[in-house]
């Protein structure tokens, strides 16, 4: 009887450790993200720079992320709701740092306004300037908080960076805000068009950190961001980081 009390006590601490290592163990990160190349995408060399910045990350604190390609808004819908873990690459904002738990910074992006040269316009000194243009934004994404909120600008949502600039092309909108980096790869698909016929407006909006949104909903959110942020600072120091660039053209 002895020997079988102490096997049970045996077990039953066994048991009770064995609860903490379960939640540390590596595990499958389901992520959803929309293509946005030239940044990442479903066709692009391994999903593109900022898919493979993030899976490299998460694998070097143990985990296998993989990516499910949905609209944004959906994505965002799915990893609120704790039915997708993290939604790739997303901008800061008040409301994503409610709502969400982002990870640490890993890339930037410039953000701005584009216009056909022919607008005749170059620049603008503030957001009123712009308040005689139709402005095409992407419907659910984070620019600037000060633009995002201006209700006096007339704002038209697109649901893609390509419906956005040929949004512009037909008229339908006289400017639009999007990632520099992101015209121009666009652009480039379009093989009628040219650079040349388009103007940058300065200043840049923005300088955009793009973080992971991560579900509050799931048990290990604060864990899940601590090993992605841990992560990411091993592959920085590492030279990882640099050489995933290099190898992506960035």
């Amino acid at each position: 009887m002895k020997h079988s009390n102490y096997l049970a006590g045996f077990i039953g601490l066994m048991a009770l450790l064995s609860i903490p290592l379960s939640s540390s163990q590596a595990r499958d990160i389901n992520m959803v993200a929309v293509n946005w190349a030239p940044y990442y995408g479903k066709s692009l060399k391994n999903e593109g720079v900022i898919a493979d910045l993030v899976k490299t990350s998460f694998k070097r604190s143990g985990h296998t992320a993989k990516i499910e390609w949905v609209p944004w808004k959906r994505a965002v819908y799915l990893v609120e709701q704790g039915l997708k873990d993290v939604a790739l690459g997303a901008y800061y904002s008040d409301e994503r740092a409610r709502t969400f738990r982002l990870s640490d910074a890993f890339y930037n992006i410039e953000v701005g306004f584009v216009a056909l040269r022919k607008l005749g316009v170059t620049g603008y000194s503030s957001l009123t300037d712009l308040s005689p243009y139709k402005i095409g934004v992407n419907a659910g994404w984070a620019n600037r908080q000060d633009f995002d909120e201006a209700s006096y600008l007339r704002k038209e949502p697109a649901k893609s960076p390509k419906h956005n600039i040929l949004k512009l092309l037909k008229g339908r909108v006289q400017i639009i805000t999007l990632s520099f980096g992101i015209f121009k790869y666009e652009l480039s698909q379009m093989k009628a068009r040219r650079l040349d016929e388009f103007v940058f407006l300065t200043p840049p909006l923005a300088t955009k950190d793009l973080h992971n949104l991560i579900s509050r909903k799931i048990p290990d959110s604060e864990k899940i961001a601590s090993d992605f942020n841990r992560g990411l600072a091993k592959i920085k120091s590492d030279g990882t980081y640099s050489k995933i660039l290099a190898e992506h053209g960035f």
